[in-house]
């Protein structure tokens, strides 16, 4: 009878928590449609409904209709978006399959760890074997030419406004005359902090994508949820692309039913990315 008892009472945990992460998953694709105001508008409507209706969150069809539902309105301009509104529909997709799995929980635990170990996989790859990557040109380029880096290219980079505005300029006349030299201004410690992000984003995608595919026992385990924590915490912190993050919180939600501390540490990111946005584009934003 005590057994019966306890494999009762690990079932409704194991329900509950799949609830947490259908919640969070939903955000997630509602913070991703955020581009498309119509989009937005559907997404909100059906979020209405999933995150308060249980049946409508737990039943497959709701999961995969949204997947395939978000392919389909991207894919007529899909060169227009963001690798992550991609990965959002694909994780959507893949958690309705794992509510059809005979033990849904697990399955979800194996979606969520290889799609996180295929991601920083092939992003560490791609940096560690792109020329322009390595030799720092791609964040030397970003933070002149992407209105997201402005504020951080002042202050930290000592490049005037003014001079960032001409910079973006002669950057974007490349793509009309590009065999035309451009002369931009620059200085050691814009340098500097491009070097600083073309390490750091080579070493933690690497560390993330290590610990997530390698076979770590158990007490290792809690190693792959620091990695993904502090890749979220240093990388939205500068540039918050909210939907990736809240994404990638949602799937670390899905491996930590059994370790509360970590799932505390999920929500906790998950509600400071949500909240960080806004400020961010009232304190750094262009």
């Amino acid at each position: 009878m005590r057994g019966l008892r306890t494999r009762l009472l690990a079932w409704i945990d194991a329900q509950e928590h799949l609830d947490l992460v259908a919640r969070a998953s939903m955000i997630a694709l509602l913070v991703t449609a955020h581009h498309d105001p119509v989009l937005m508008a559907i997404t909100a409507a059906v979020a209405l409904v999933v995150l308060t209706r249980p049946a409508a969150r737990r039943h497959p069809f709701t999961w995969i209709a949204l997947g395939v539902g978000t392919l389909a309105w991207h894919l007529p301009s899909w060169f227009r978006y963001d690798n992550h509104v991609w990965l959002t529909a694909a994780w959507a997709v893949g958690f309705g399959l794992c509510l059809l799995a005979r033990n849904p929980h697990q399955a979800t635990e194996v979606e969520g760890r290889w799609l996180v170990a295929i991601i920083f996989g092939a992003g560490a790859l791609w940096k560690v074997g792109a020329t322009d990557f390595r030799s720092g040109d791609f964040f030397r380029y970003a933070v002149i030419s992407d209105s997201r880096f402005a504020t951080l290219a002042s202050w930290v980079g000592g490049i005037d406004r003014s001079a960032l505005g001409l910079d973006g300029a002669d950057v974007a006349g490349l793509v009309a005359a590009p065999h035309e030299p451009v002369t931009l201004e620059t200085d050691g410690r814009l340098e500097a902090m491009a070097w600083v992000f073309t390490v750091w984003g080579m070493f933690i995608e690497l560390a993330v994508a290590a610990l997530w595919i390698l076979p770590l026992r158990p007490r290792h385990i809690w190693t792959r949820h620091v990695a993904l924590l502090v890749f979220v915490a240093t990388t939205y912190l500068v540039v918050p692309v909210g939907g990736f993050g809240c994404l990638l919180m949602a799937i670390g939600l899905s491996q930590v039913r059994d370790r509360p501390m970590l799932r505390r540490a999920y929500l906790a990111a998950f509600a400071a990315l949500l909240a960080y946005g806004p400020v961010w584009r009232v304190i750094l934003g262009p």
